[in-house]
């Protein structure tokens, strides 16, 4: 097969062209990138590269990229029938056409491919389907590599998972829409053949008791779905955690649902907890951290965020070894700063690291450096006591603006946390 060398092999719709640049429209990415192989995004990105210059090969975008020139070639043809480009033979080259929207394409089938994937689908919901339907699940086996045999064991799973459900009736409640859901979900995945859609979905259908246990515990009405049962095998498999656990740490949420579940459970897989008695500690622990830092901020006048705090600060000031009392002390010394100087940051970077750098952590140890390091007599911090609560909210060579927090209006910022963050 050859192509033109008088004209780039690829080049760009007049309509494209007449935009004056070249742009990733977000339909590209959100729509057909997630699920093409990685091999052909890089050519469809490519190609759309080089033809900005009208001297481009073929030959060019497969040594840019690595690539067999047969690779390129069957790239070109996948994103045709999706429909991106236009593949011309005679001389073969490829035109680059606007993205369209999957669901506004208008897409042609092989139809005897699929004459016995309707029959099927037909007896397993147990009515006639419109044609329109019958072309949406076409489309996603044929955007996603989605097997016929694996879409129907997909379809026949999700009237069974309705079916247990009690406020279903019958099969007729499993619209398309959930159907193609979930086969979209596990092709995402990489769940695209018989054999693997099979072994993925009879182990999510291991966990319908423990969905039900788990719904009891976080009191929610609702039957569960497909994302439920990839939340439950995720903090089993990739996190590691027990069905007893995951069903104690529901137990103590204040918001019962599965988002602030799964934001709770990943906080303590990052920290290597997996049993019960690990999470306790690392609560207890990280209580008494919000706590100090409460008094803390509220000695200096100054507040941020309590997750943010304790993560970014305290957490790694306990790490060091600096206790409560220490970090009282390094709070009383810092009242009486400017407000630029009494920020956790700053704290950090001219006072706790100097500290810690002289292996400086215990209360009496600090108040003398800190005595030194300022110029007074340790005495001084014996006596320090709390003026106001200043917080500055602007600051400049001329037009100072400050007010005065009340110790009731600190507690009221300091409330603002959620329990589930403790």
């Amino acid at each position: 097969m050859c192509y033109n060398h008088t004209m780039g092999f690829t080049r760009l719709n007049r309509a494209l062209k007449q935009q004056r640049k070249i742009s990733i429209d977000t339909t590209f990415i959100f729509e057909y990138m997630p699920l093409a192989p990685e091999s052909y995004t890089k050519v469809y990105l490519a190609g759309l590269a080089f033809a900005q210059n009208e001297d481009n090969e073929l030959d060019e975008i497969a040594l840019k990229l690595d690539l067999e020139r047969s690779v390129v070639m069957d790239a070109f043809l996948y994103w045709q029938q999706r429909e991106l480009v236009l593949v011309n033979p005679e001389p073969y080259s490829i035109e680059y056409l606007p993205v369209i929207p999957i669901s506004k394409q208008v897409p042609k089938f092989d139809k005897d491919k699929y004459a016995a994937f309707n029959d099927q689908i037909s007896l397993l919901i147990k009515r006639p389907l419109l044609p329109n339907e019958l072309n949406e699940y076409y489309t996603v086996m044929e955007l996603t590599g989605l097997e016929i045999e694996a879409m129907l064991i997909i379809i026949g799973y999700c009237i069974r998972t309705k079916r247990k459900n009690p406020d279903s009736e019958n099969e007729k409640e499993v619209d398309g829409r959930y159907i193609k859901t979930v086969a979209w979900s596990l092709a995402t995945e990489g769940y695209k053949t018989f054999e693997r859609v099979s072994e993925r979905l009879e182990e999510l259908e291991l966990y319908a008791d423990d969905l039900k246990l788990l719904f009891k515990a976080l009191k929610l009405k609702r039957h569960p779905d497909q994302n439920d049962r990839r939340m439950l095998s995720k903090w089993k498999k990739e996190y590691g955690f027990s069905q007893g656990t995951i069903i104690y740490v529901a137990k103590s949420l204040t918001h019962k649902e599965i988002k602030p579940l799964d934001t709770l459970l990943l906080r303590y897989c990052q920290n290597r907890l997996t049993s019960i008695k690990e999470i306790d500690v690392y609560t207890v622990e990280r209580e008494a951290l919000y706590t100090l830092a409460k008094s803390f901020m509220q000695t200096l006048g100054v507040y941020e965020p309590y997750v943010w705090a304790v993560d970014t600060y305290f957490s790694g000031w306990a790490a060091l070894g600096f206790k409560k009392d220490a970090l009282d002390a390094i709070a009383a010394h810092c009242q009486g700063l400017p407000y630029g100087s009494r920020g956790l940051k700053k704290i950090n970077d001219t006072i706790v690291a100097t500290l810690a750098q002289k292996g400086i952590f215990e209360k009496g140890a600090v108040v003398k450096e800190l005595a030194t390091m300022s110029g007074t007599q340790s005495t001084s911090f014996s006596s320090a006591k709390k003026t106001d609560d200043t917080v500055v909210i602007g600051e400049g060579s001329k037009n100072t603006v400050s007010r005065t927090l009340s110790s009731e209006e600190l507690d009221a910022m300091f409330k603002e946390v959620s329990d589930d963050d403790l």
